[in-house]
């Protein structure tokens, strides 16, 4: 099963207004220039929903806003004279953990919602995705079915998923040449035009569909249909 995992810099912004400068100072690099960057997010990249939701939440704003990066745990590592930006920065991060701690205490659901600003969000069996990334939706949606579909498709039965190799066959998959690849997108989904070719060649709809449930004939296919 999927589920929402939200980086904890973006929950941990420390904001910074003044009359003349208004401020979003993080502690982690690669979330500050994501999560202050103006280039196209990716749907599939850790945070996508969080990301949205900062970015869309500063740009419905009538004022401009700066980032800022802040140098973290700087106690921890023996700094002495913290500036204003690093104590606050340990402010934050203490308010962040004081509240982990008190769900958890509470044993409050940890359950990912729609955010307000979030302009859409996936849900996976009822569950929000933080992401989406097309190998675990597949996964999750597609994968029982194929590994019951194996178990007795051949003559040699296969009773568990991890039997296969699986990228052994993806490897295979790939050396087919791009023609072939294409056709077998398309029959496995239904969405070959044969219909066509049949009328042509006056082969009955009924041996057409008998032919393609036999997957030692699924080359004659390929070549009564070429």
């Amino acid at each position: 099963m999927l589920h929402s995992c939200n980086h904890c810099h973006y929950c941990e912004a420390l904001w910074y207004c003044h009359w003349r400068d208004n401020y979003i100072a993080l502690d982690g690099e690669s979330a500050l220039d994501e999560a202050c960057g103006d280039w196209p997010l990716a749907i599939d990249q850790a945070s996508y929903d969080l990301l949205q939701e900062i970015r869309n939440r500063v740009w419905a704003l009538p004022i401009d806003v700066k980032c800022r990066w802040v140098e973290g745990h700087q106690k921890e590592k023996g700094v002495r004279n913290l500036d204003w930006w690093a104590r606050r920065n340990d402010d934050v991060d203490a308010m962040a953990k004081s509240y982990l701690a008190q769900c958890t205490a509470a044993n409050w659901p940890q359950i990912p919602v729609r955010l307000l600003y979030e302009k859409w969000a996936v849900y996976v069996h009822g569950v929000k995705q933080a992401k989406i990334d097309k190998k675990e939706l597949y996964k999750t949606l597609f994968a029982p079915q194929t590994i019951n579909y194996y178990k007795n498709h051949h003559d040699i039965p296969i009773p568990t998923g991890s039997a296969v190799d699986w990228e052994a066959s993806r490897l295979t998959g790939n050396w087919l040449p791009t023609g072939l690849k294409r056709w077998k997108s398309k029959f496995l989904s239904g969405s070959i035009g044969i219909g066509h070719n049949i009328m042509l060649m006056h082969i009955g709809v009924t041996k057409i569909i008998q032919i393609a449930l036999s997957v030692a004939n699924t080359l004659i296919i390929v070549k009564i249909l070429a």
